[in-house]
């Protein structure tokens, strides 16, 4: 902090400054919460203590670039234009229109823990969530969605595309928002490979069987995590060609996007590939190294299961567990009797 900082309500500005150039939450989780030092601080005008705390937290503008300096400064003085009167007469707690808009921007960094807490001391968490889930499906209801996806003289697939891809980012901010800190794949996986035996002959009867819009289900709901919003999903897809094109963009985005994804499905079919030639205990036990694209700590089945989980979750969906000829565990990609796989059968390795 360099200037403008001979007051509580500076430092706090610069504060909520710093909280919103990040989009991140951790300063404001003391500012909010009544219990804390800070929030104490900041109610009763604690020069001292506010400094104290900003010293810790604040944004030392001679490591940014130019360009970083100027964002930072430009944050600075449209927060102080909004909210200077109201923190004047009002110090904390902080505005809900300025965790709004620090949600806002939490959201379009990626940081959904933040937008998370910013919305529900606000008190808009819920409504957040819902919006985006009405955003999805209006997407996925609408009459162009409808059309294109029921095979007219006039189609364009990529617009189809686009359009899923969209309603896909709806539902997937509605999932991280809602629970930022679920969805902890490598222990679903265990789960459901491991210990929910019920889910897993389910599940397997379905590849078994080809039931393809029951495999899909299951598959969303899966990775949603949320039977509620997997729900609102599944209603939502009408055909078999949009069912597969929303799990295909559903798995990327939780594999962190396109590049990410197309690493794993060029893993997938070099492991399939090994698979279907192996001819010694060391082929068997290379297969799980190949889809993870590395190595483990001992090189146990289940490390692999989980690791490869966290890095993609649909993974676990796509793989089982079989024994080497040494009657050794390990994990390898799902071939159907047709020979295919099962990402193949899902269309997940098309663009």
């Amino acid at each position: 902090m360099q200037q403008n900082t001979n007051s509580a309500l500076d430092i706090e500005l610069h504060l909520l400054a710093t909280a919103y150039f990040y989009g991140d939450f951790s300063i404001l989780f003391y500012l909010t919460n009544q219990n804390s030092a800070v929030y104490r601080a900041a109610a009763t005008g604690d020069e001292i203590a506010l400094r104290r705390f900003a010293s810790r937290n604040d944004i030392d503008e001679s490591q940014l670039k130019e360009e970083g300096q100027a964002k930072y400064n430009e944050i600075y003085q449209s927060i102080r234009d909004k909210y200077v009167q109201q923190l004047i007469a009002k110090p904390v707690p902080i505005p809900e229109s300025y965790l709004q808009e620090h949600a806002e921007r939490a959201l379009a960094m990626g940081h959904f823990a933040d937008a998370h807490s910013a919305l529900d001391v606000a008190g808009n968490l819920d409504k957040k969530v819902n919006e985006f889930i009405v955003k999805g499906t209006e997407i996925m209801q609408s009459k162009a969605v409808r059309e294109e996806s029921s095979g007219g003289a006039e189609n364009d697939p990529s617009f189809l595309k686009k359009k899923i891809q969209e309603a896909v980012e709806h539902y997937y901010s509605a999932i991280r928002i809602k629970n930022p800190l679920g969805n902890q794949y490598q222990y679903l996986a265990e789960q459901l490979h491991l210990k929910d035996h019920d889910a897993m002959r389910k599940y397997s009867k379905y590849v078994e069987t080809n039931l393809l819009k029951e495999i899909i289900e299951f598959s969303i709901g899966y990775l949603a995590d949320d039977k509620s919003i997997s729900d609102k999903i599944v209603n939502n897809l009408k055909s078999g060609k949009v069912r597969k094109l929303f799990l295909r963009y559903f798995a990327s985005r939780f594999s962190r996007g396109e590049v990410e994804f197309n690493h794993f499905i060029e893993n997938y079919k070099q492991a399939a590939e090994l698979r279907k030639n192996a001819e010694d205990e060391k082929d068997y036990i290379d297969i799980q190294k190949k889809l993870l694209g590395r190595t483990t700590g001992d090189n146990e089945y289940f490390q692999f299961l989980r690791e490869l989980a966290v890095d993609h979750p649909v993974s676990p969906l796509l793989v089982t567990i079989e024994t080497s000829p040494n009657d050794t565990p390990y994990i390898t990609p799902v071939i159907l009797k047709s020979g295919i796989t099962l990402m193949e059968f899902l269309e997940l390795d098309k663009k």
